[in-house]
């Protein structure tokens, strides 16, 4: 069950208005910052980082922006990875009754959106822990992360086309790929995106993603799946990620160092978009994700 976060926070601000400053270099034609500090600098040190807006997005789910220490620290996060947040909860058989726990998060704004800043989108659920503990996060409080952590780590032009598959919050690692390629006119991939989620107003970074396509069409190709709505306009699909969509709305396999598939989203969704990927002839990956896989899953 998801959990409601509330509105009445100090410190929120407009949606609109945040998504406004958090896709402010969109309109410029190059931003460059010079002398940024990295503060994360190795994985499993933590360091702690203050609250400083919360916007609402739905009844669960927000952006939290959180405060670096100076003006041009930026996280230093290569593309694609993530950060990992630890919090401790109640453990009655833990002797001193607490136990830590650890969750990965990719942040929605790039080094250079924001420096002094990073924001993430979290769905805050009712029996969720690290989750929840953003929910209940009041403007001041900290929390404690790590990283760079992870394996994807893109580079320009490193595919001709890249194959996305996302459901809900799941969008974060795919919307920082597509923002770093938006961002660099110099990369030339083309981008195939089939996004779900439960409504249209769970489609998160819709407006931002909406504007990368609408400013480069013949690069940047979406479709949009929803299990249920209202309006008699809806131009995307009602219902799940099928074999049909996928060949339908994804680039045709081919070799790996050419195509790509990227998945992240919930695990029912996971494992069904793998399988069929590879029934359509995607090459199947290890266990663990790596960079040269043709299918990666964040």
């Amino acid at each position: 069950m998801a959990l409601n976060i509330g509105i009445y926070e100090v410190g929120i601000i407009s949606t609109s208005l945040l998504l406004i400053l958090a896709f402010i270099p969109l309109y410029r034609k190059e931003m460059k910052h010079k002398n940024y500090n990295k503060v994360l600098e190795a994985s499993g040190v933590y360091k702690s980082f203050p609250l400083v807006t919360k916007t609402v997005l739905t009844k669960d789910t927000a952006i939290y922006r959180f405060e670096l220490p100076k003006e041009n620290d930026v996280l230093g996060l290569p593309i694609g990875q993530h950060i990992s947040v630890k919090t401790t909860v109640p453990d009655n058989e833990s002797p001193d009754g607490f136990k830590k726990v650890v969750r990965a998060y990719t942040p929605i704004s790039l080094d250079e959106d924001c420096p002094g800043y990073f924001d993430l989108l979290i769905k805050s659920y009712e029996l969720g822990t690290v989750s929840r503990m953003f929910g209940e996060l009041s403007i001041g409080d900290r929390i404690n992360i790590t990283g760079p952590q992870g394996f994807y780590d893109y580079t320009r032009n490193c595919r001709n086309a890249i194959g996305m598959v996302a459901g809900g919050t799941g969008i974060t690692p795919i919307y920082q790929v597509m923002r770093a390629i938006f961002d660099d006119v110099k990369d030339k991939t083309q981008i195939y995106l089939v996004y779900g989620s439960r409504t249209e107003a769970d489609l998160f970074l819709k407006n931002e993603i909406d504007l990368m396509v609408s400013k480069r069409p013949t690069q940047f190709h979406v479709y949009y799946l929803v299990e249920q709505t209202d309006r008699d306009d809806w131009e995307g699909g009602i219902g799940y990620v099928t074999r049909e969509i996928m060949e339908a709305h994804l680039p045709p396999p081919g070799p790996k160092d050419k195509v790509q598939l990227l998945i992240c989203g919930p695990p029912k969704m996971i494992s069904f978009t793998k399988r069929t990927a590879m029934s359509i002839g995607f090459q199947k990956g290890g266990p663990v994700s790596k960079m040269q896989d043709q299918i990666f899953v964040f």
